[in-house]
């Protein structure tokens, strides 16, 4: 399912309004979607093209084309909501030059159109173009000359929040395919020195770049490691400023081969890194703006379909936290399914459990996709097996601790019942204490009656005594009297 990037256009400008662009027989055609959902009939655009164009939105809504027409005529297109106005923008002899990448790009007042230009009779050596329109004319740049390869690959553009345009490229260099960068200062309309990013996987080796509105650079390119062709993912944040810094280099694909034409998504909060693996589509996204990234997870699509790399243009104005320049993508009962963003670009797009009715489907298709889900299988009872024991060990550690908790608990009950004893001997000495308690009570109640009553004798006895006295005394003075008398 390796998939080059086909000449068609999804361009949304608004919610209710999508336009198809497409390339048939030597002709740019075009249809409309309305707001009820159905297409109007194809449009003709432009006779006598070549198969490369490339097309984008400006923030008032307008639409900008660029195209090759058969006699090497340039064309720049601008579409104002009612009619075409076309320029033409340089002229290059078809029996001299070959045109390819066509790129056009708006930011605000500035229009800014890319394209590589390789001549026939030397076709080892080929230069990336630059026209930009500064608002009140165009100016013409030769960003980089390649030399050393008879192919030249894709390149990629984005901005940052200054209007500052940065660009990602592929050249050999001694023999060995290199990913470059460099950028373009609007306010000097100057380019600068083209620096080395990594070394790429190779002339069959795919990458992709995009810009976000935090000024980082995201890059996802095929990367060999041990003879298996990974996707990996690196950053270039700060990219305002002078020097910027490249970071978070990380392998997103997991085990396996034939993992190809990895591409970019930024939905809100969330990055998007989408490839083929084998015949199936893969993905795998960030929430922490690249720092990690989740295992590759299976994207749903029929089986059936036929993928194709669609070049999406949506409106900055109505989707400003969308950014997707190429997406994966497929056509179903008339619509373009792009899956992952499809429910952020139209809610009116049928959903996933939608799409797999009336699907036929052939045997072989059937046996191969039988194949892949066995291998699949295969891999997640490997991987069931290594949780498994992963399982086992931490069984192993619960139960070293159990035993070490019932030792505890062993300690802990003999603490008990030691602590129980103790318990009941105080409770068996309260209660001989408490006997004697009452006891010395009784004796002490015995020893005050004794004591009163031994007070009550002594005071009946001093009474008696002084009665005694008296009685006595009284008669000594009778005698006394007696005597005398």
């Amino acid at each position: 399912m390796d998939k080059c990037i086909c000449n068609e256009y999804i361009v949304i400008k608004n919610k209710t309004q999508f336009w198809h662009f497409t390339y048939k027989q030597n002709s740019i055609i075009y249809k409309i979607r309305g707001q009820d959902g159905d297409w109007a009939d194809d449009t003709k655009l432009l006779d006598n093209v070549l198969d490369d164009f490339s097309i984008d939105i400006d923030s008032s809504g307008s639409l900008h084309l660029m195209c090759l027409n058969s006699k090497g005529e340039l064309l720049y297109f601008v579409h104002n909501g009612t009619h075409w106005y076309n320029k033409v923008l340089a002229t290059f002899p078809l029996d001299r030059y070959r045109l390819k990448y066509l790129t056009i790009s708006c930011r605000g007042k500035h229009i800014n159109t890319f394209f590589a230009v390789c001549p026939l009779k030397s076709s080892s050596v080929c230069s990336i173009q630059h026209n930009f329109w500064n608002g009140t004319k165009w100016e013409n740049f030769k960003v980089v000359r390649i030399t050393g390869g008879s192919i030249i690959d894709p390149f990629h553009v984005g901005y940052d929040h200054t209007g500052t345009i940065h660009l990602v490229y592929k050249a050999p260099r001694l023999g060995v395919q290199q990913l470059y960068y460099c950028k373009f200062r609007t306010d000097y309309s100057v380019w600068g020195n083209p620096e080395k990013i990594t070394v790429a996987a190779g002339r069959d080796s795919y990458h992709y770049a995009m810009t976000d509105n935090k000024d980082t650079l995201h890059l996802v390119w095929n990367h060999p490691t041990n003879s298996v062709m990974q996707i990996k993912y690196l950053q270039r944040a700060r990219i305002s400023y002078p020097r910027g810094i490249w970071k978070n280099d990380f392998i997103i694909s997991g085990e396996g081969a034939d993992n190809k034409q990895p591409l970019f998504y930024i939905i809100g909060n969330t990055l998007w890194v989408v490839w083929i693996h084998k015949n199936s589509l893969f993905g795998s996204f960030s929430y922490d703006e690249g720092k990690n990234w989740t295992s590759p997870v299976r994207i749903d699509i029929p089986l059936d379909c036929q993928l194709k790399i669609y070049k999406v243009v949506l409106s900055t104005k109505e989707y400003p936290e969308i950014s997707v320049a190429l997406a994966y993508g497929y056509e179903r009962e008339g619509n373009i399914i792009i899956p992952v963003i499809d429910d952020d670009l139209d809610n009116e797009h049928p959903k996933a459990e939608d799409q797999n009715k009336s699907i036929d489907v052939d045997g072989e298709k059937i046996i191969e996709y039988a194949i892949e889900a066995k291998n699949y299988v295969g891999k997640l009872v490997e991987e069931v097996g290594k949780i498994e024991g992963k399982k086992k060990g931490i069984e192993e550690m619960i139960l070293r601790q159990t035993d070490e908790i019932n030792r505890t608990y062993s300690n802990l009950e003999d603490f008990r019942k030691e602590v129980q004893q103790l318990g009941e001997e105080l409770e068996r000495i309260k209660n001989e204490n408490s006997g004697i308690v009452s006891s010395i009570s009784n004796w002490q109640n015995k020893f005050k009656e004794h004591q009163q009553a031994l007070e009550e004798m002594s005071n009946k006895h001093i009474e008696l005594f002084e009665s005694s006295k008296a009685l006595s005394e009284r008669s000594l003075i009778k005698r006394i009297l007696d005597y005398f008398k």
